[in-house]
């Protein structure tokens, strides 16, 4: 069997092996018709009976060694009495039982049967259990009890009438609008297991169960990892199980199912909460196309993969919008796809579906916009940006004017100055934001046009595996940590900027025309250094907070949190003191030259004139320097020269007369 027939191939055995084993034979018949690989085909399944390392399949399937003996009707289980046996899954068995205490049908799923069972093996799987009992959603199926009983290990679910989602689209082809249904519910149910840091990892529409009103319920969360690891221990070490909700991301042995499985999962790499939504991108794409999205793709293959993931080539009638999330979905880097499940179900939510026509509606509001509804729009937006920048030109302009005890009749700025200073004060942080954005987006250029090269690939690929452990170890995807992680670094940062720099937040923070002038040299040209190092660390400590702020509102926003208490106030107080010492000193340290006169052989600076009167400030004066002159009057020349108003010595002992 060449390469190509093996991948076809094997995409067949695995849905074949979600089957029990007296059913698999009728369903590979069905789907091959080709009499010579359907013969290998049955070899495989055969083999595969025997040795169930074959395929790396998971060891829900390691049951098949030892058949466990059916238990038959009115056997009791802990308070639950056997009725009947429902079917039997990957996993194991599952039983339809009734509760006698609550009177109600319950599901007992036999994962592990006792025979030879170590007690480590027993404890990580019934870990395992508890940590998804945590989860409550409606559309995960609820657990309400975990049994380790002689006949073995019971998951006592609730009892979901319908049938599995795989049975359903063996039966039928799904419209967009039931496809789309499912998706949003499947999506529903990721989030509300991965805050309580629970992957699922073996995703399919083998573990989907639809109800009789097309309400989705999620089963086994996070049990077939258990199941597989337990299987595949070769040493009886004691090993106390690590509970689920400690660890965000899992490295181990492959479980899962062939043709649902993320490209980190089968290489045996980091899995977190993406390889989910991977996961669930193929199961959207099987109910929408009809077929899985990757047969006989190598995942490695990023270019094929792309190809291969693309829903409008296998349904071109599917939506835009809706091809953009599966696609998205199924990126094979996981940076490129949807961080959380909560993000991708936002994105279903937005596509609405014509349960007639099953094209997509436009959103309301969505319509073509009227030409003047846009122009009012961009005037409305240059007009907003004016605002802020004559805000920010006004801060700094105020602070300016008391610093100095400028005269109001000499503050004769207009909006158009505010403007301008404000656009000004803020050239250096764009400057900064621009040329981040650019060694992002050509570092990520390099990357993917290098990324043919295995080293570079290698780098890129261990790089993201220790940003993803490093933010799962953390939990910064998680607003709350986020909001607190955020608050603690901007508090940080704010007091090493005052401590570092509070000669020059002294300086400027004073009325400079009674200042002594040791406190006013972090203000003059001689100190370039720290001023320019002031500004550009402010500069940074704004963007980063900043961005730190939008990426909180933007995950309080996808996880549809209401609550805005704890450290986004704090963080936002913390913004807006360092978007003050960003703004408030500029015009004094960046904006201080002035025409330089000779008043009676004193150095001053002209600030303002109004008709005849001038404004000055005098540097070589006793405090205080500032004064209103007449430019008329004798021993006022003016010089022509314009620099800095902080040029030293601000007081000089050179005799009458003389210049600086």
């Amino acid at each position: 069997m060449d390469a190509a027939t093996w991948a076809k191939a094997k995409d067949l055995i695995g849905d074949a092996l979600e089957l029990p084993p007296a059913e698999r034979d009728d369903f590979v018949a069905s789907r091959c018709t080709d009499p010579a690989l359907l013969a290998e085909i049955r070899t495989v399944l055969r083999i595969y009976a025997e040795d169930t390392s074959f395929l790396e399949k998971p060891a829900v399937s390691a049951v098949d060694d030892v058949e466990p003996d059916d238990l038959p009707a009115g056997h009791q289980i802990g308070p639950y009495i056997i009725v009947d046996r429902l079917g039997r899954g990957g996993m194991g068995q599952v039983f339809l039982a009734n509760d006698r205490r609550l009177k109600r049908k319950v599901a007992l799923k036999r994962l592990l049967a006792s025979h030879g069972q170590r007690a480590n093996e027993r404890s990580r799987i019934l870990s395992e259990a508890r940590s998804a009992a945590q989860i409550s959603h409606p559309n995960v199926a609820t657990i309400h009890d975990v049994i380790d009983a002689p006949e073995g290990i019971f998951i006592v679910m609730e009892y979901v009438e319908g049938e599995s989602l795989s049975a359903r689209l063996r039966r039928e082809r799904l419209s967009l609008t039931a496809a789309l249904s499912i998706g949003k519910q499947l999506a529903s149910a990721l989030a509300a297991a991965h805050t309580k840091n629970v992957i699922h990892r073996d995703l399919k529409p083998g573990n989907v169960q639809v109800s009789l009103d097309g309400t989705v319920k999620v089963l086994d969360f996070g049990i077939a990892q258990a199941v597989f690891a337990a299987s595949t221990m070769t040493t009886p070490a004691a090993v106390d199980p690590v509970p689920v909700p400690e660890i965000r991301a899992v490295r181990g042995p492959i479980a899962g199912t062939p043709g649902y499985m993320s490209p980190e999962q089968l290489a045996g790499q980091m899995v977190d909460e993406r390889s989910d939504i991977f996961s669930l991108g193929v199961v959207l794409f099987e109910m929408i196309a009809g077929r899985k999205p990757f047969a006989g793709v190598d995942l490695q293959n990023a270019t094929a993969a792309a190809a291969a993931a693309r829903l409008d080539v296998a349904a071109p009638d599917t939506p835009a919008a809706l091809v953009n999330v599966v696609t998205r979905a199924l990126a094979i880097d996981v940076n490129a796809r949807f961080q959380s499940a909560a993000e991708m179900g936002a994105a279903l939510a937005a596509v609405q579906i014509d349960p007639v026509t099953g094209t997509a509606l436009v959103p309301a509001g969505a319509a073509k916009v009227p030409l003047v509804t846009r122009v009012a729009t961009a005037v409305a937006v240059a007009a907003a940006v004016a605002g802020i920048l004559a805000l920010f030109g006004m801060l700094t302009t105020r602070a300016f004017n008391i610093s100095l005890q400028r005269p109001a009749r000499f503050s004769n700025e207009g909006l158009d100055d505010y403007i301008r200073l404000g656009f000004l004060a803020n050239t250096l942080l764009l400057s900064i934001a621009l040329l981040m954005t650019a060694l992002y987006s050509g570092a990520r250029f390099v990357i993917r046009a290098f990324g043919t090269v295995p080293w570079i690939a290698r780098a890129a690929q261990s790089w993201r595996q220790r940003r993803a452990a490093f933010s799962s170890q953390f939990s910064l995807h998680d607003p709350i940590v986020l909001g607190q992680s955020l608050a603690a670094g901007a508090a940080i940062g704010l007091i090493a900027v005052v401590v570092w720099f509070y000669p020059v937040i002294l300086a400027f923070g004073q009325w400079v025309t009674w200042a002594s002038p040791e406190r006013l040299y972090p203000l003059s040209p001689d100190a370039t250094g720290p001023r320019g190092a002031y500004r550009i660390s402010v500069d940074i400590l704004l963007l980063v907070v900043g961005l730190g702020m939008y990426r909180l509102v933007h995950l309080k926003n996808a996880q549809r949190s209401q609550v805005w208490t704890g450290a986004v106030p704090i963080v936002a107080v913390l913004l807006v003191i360092i978007l003050f010492l960003h703004i408030v000193p500029h015009r004094l340290m960046f904006l201080n030259k002035f025409e330089r006169l000779d008043v009676n052989g004193e150095r001053c600076y002209l600030i303002d004139e109004l008709e005849n009167d001038a404004f000055v400030f005098c540097t070589e004066r006793k405090p205080p320097r500032n004064q209103v002159i007449r430019l008329d009057a004798p021993g006022v020349r003016r010089t022509g020269i314009f620099e800095s108003m902080f040029v030293p010595p601000f007081e000089s002992s050179a005799p009458s007369g003389q210049s600086h």
